[in-house]
């Protein structure tokens, strides 16, 4: 009997509510710190002019911060789904919302995700997902974006590998 593979069941997510408001509470440390160092400054050294370099690299950290946020802020829309296909046996590519995409896991931290989801035909979005808003299938999501991709077969020019045991 021939031996069929399945293919995998696509993951519904349901973006963190709470990412938004991470982000716009991020963009208040910068000038907390910038106004911290200024005022330790003015005590440690006086009353002379602050040193312009860290100042002007500082206000241009916060300038790129604040056009990062707000690209990130215009991405999230407020109860949107996305569906979420992995590679199938014949198909090896993500599928977002029906489109090729990709999505690559830059912050694992066990109970929360951010992901980076590049599509072929937009610029990359980003995605804060949280276990407790798809807990069911949040075991399998992890497993899946950590997952290496199916090898490939090797092609007929190509040397056969070595078996672990010679290498």
């Amino acid at each position: 009997m021939a031996r069929t593979l399945l293919e995998p069941a696509p993951f519904v997510l349901r973006p963190d509510p709470r990412w938004p408001r991470l982000l716009r509470t991020s963009l208040l440390l910068p000038p907390l710190l910038v106004a911290s160092w200024l005022l330790w400054h003015q005590v440690q050294v006086g009353a002379g002019l602050p040193p312009v370099l860290p100042l002007v690299a500082a206000l241009l950290a916060m300038g790129a911060q604040l056009v990062l946020v707000r690209r990130m802020l215009r991405e999230s829309v407020p109860g949107q789904t996305l569906c979420l296909r992995p590679p199938a046996p014949g198909v090896p590519v993500w599928h977002v919302d029906r489109q090729p995409g990709e999505p690559v896991c830059h912050i694992d931290a066990g109970d929360w995700l951010l992901l980076r989801i590049t599509l072929r035909a937009e610029r990359p979005r980003w995605l804060a997902l949280a276990r407790r808003d798809q807990p069911d299938e949040w075991h399998r999501l992890r497993c899946a974006l950590q997952a290496r991709p199916a090898a490939m077969a090797p092609s007929p020019s190509s040397p056969t590998p070595l078996p672990p045991a010679e290498r």
